[in-house]
């Protein structure tokens, strides 16, 4: 047991140090530095839970391995891409919490793109502002019913390209 804490400890204090370097060559951010630790975890434990996640249709807990969730970025980064986003675009996420939401996130991070995270909550009105401000080239939307509650505000969401 020491030896893995030992490991560990040592696997961490790499991670500082690489994302110290990333968070100086990115002005300040840890974009980057969240999707090399994911690809890290990935590489060093893949089958370990990586989230556990409560799914209501069974009333029961659900766990997600690091290359379960992986397999799952890749092919949301690989989507993204065909849409054609490029680095600096800004992606708008409306999902509940969820690992949906993990996988957006750290896809769109890993190709360098801005997050905009939007809380379904929030009026339509402020969400159509937000999109509008952000200059968000696409939103990620959980539900047909939450984007209906959107539509009214058309008009305003300039730039948007993709839902």
């Amino acid at each position: 047991m020491t030896l893995i804490n030992a490991r560990l400890s040592r696997m961490a204090a790499g991670f500082n140090v690489d994302c110290q370097s990333m968070r100086r060559a990115n002005r300040g951010t840890s974009r980057a530095c969240r999707a090399y630790r994911h690809g890290e975890r990935v590489r060093l434990s893949p089958i370990g839970v990586a989230y556990r996640e409560f799914e209501p249709e069974c009333g029961q807990w659900r766990d997600h391995t690091w290359r379960e969730m992986d397999s799952r970025v890749d092919r949301v980064r690989a989507a993204l891409r065909r849409a054609g986003f490029k680095p600096g675009d800004r992606l708008a996420i409306a999902l509940p919490n969820s690992t949906d939401w993990v996988c957006f996130d750290i896809a769109a991070l890993s190709l360098g793109l801005i997050v905009v995270p939007l809380y379904l909550h929030d009026s339509s009105a402020n969400m159509a502002f937000i999109l509008t401000n952000s200059g968000a080239r696409g939103l990620v939307i959980d539900t047909e019913v939450h984007w209906q509650n959107l539509l009214p505000q058309w008009a305003e969401l300039i730039g948007l390209e993709h839902v």
